[in-house]
């Protein structure tokens, strides 16, 4: 089947710049979160454009979606030639558009993903700016700093904690305890979202705060 990771739904929000409403407004968009591991992704991408081993992977979770749906209504018993009602209830989500959230080995992003913190980013400026009396390119700069920062700051955290997991799976011997439990994982995830919302950049009428 079809089970995509995440859906998008931009149908109610007023306060979308003009780039973010041509890639979500009024629509609801299917979203696939992939990684792409250090390897032939890289050397064989025609491009030395930094980020276009993600972007060509990005392409291609569009591209399999379809592919998935078309098999899915040929079994069926749709002809190869019309759409089935799989596929069609695919293109009812963004005209069948699928966003690939794609995280390089390197803490590169898909542009995709950088639409989805500008999507945010304005949400949040308008709730900002609805409360502050604060010009409105300087504060949508901060929260698209703080969304690129946060996403950055996970990418980063979960390529490191994938590569421990290995190293233990290749040195530690079975029979010992896992350092590595939930309870960890829910500190690591209050710490992150704690800096995220209270650790911001001092000047500009912002208060600035630390982490204690």
């Amino acid at each position: 089947g079809i089970i995509p990771d995440l859906i998008i739904n931009a149908l109610y929000l007023e306060h979308l710049e003009e780039g973010a409403y041509a890639r979500f407004g009024d629509a609801t968009t299917l979203g696939d979160v992939k990684t792409l591991a250090p390897g032939q992704a890289y050397s064989e991408s025609p491009s030395m454009a930094f980020g276009a081993s993600v972007q060509k992977r990005a392409g291609r979770v569009h591209e399999d979606y379809h592919k998935t749906a078309k098999k899915l209504d040929a079994k069926l018993g749709t002809h190869a030639d019309a759409t089935g009602p799989v596929e069609t209830e695919m293109n009812s989500y963004n005209s069948g558009r699928v966003s690939g959230l794609v995280v390089g080995a390197f803490g590169e992003v898909s542009m995709q993903v950088r639409d989805l913190a500008d999507l945010v980013a304005c949400e949040l400026n308008a709730e900002h700016l609805a409360l502050f009396d604060d010009a409105m390119n300087e504060s949508k700069q901060m929260f698209t700093q703080r969304m690129r920062r946060s996403i950055g700051l996970a990418v980063h955290r979960g390529w490191a904690k994938l590569l421990l997991d290995r190293c233990r799976d290749l040195v530690q011997d079975p029979r010992q305890p896992r350092t590595h439990t939930r309870e960890t994982d829910e500190d690591d995830a209050e710490a992150h979202e704690y800096f995220h919302f209270h650790q911001t950049r001092g000047g500009g009428g912002h208060r600035h705060t630390r982490q204690v």
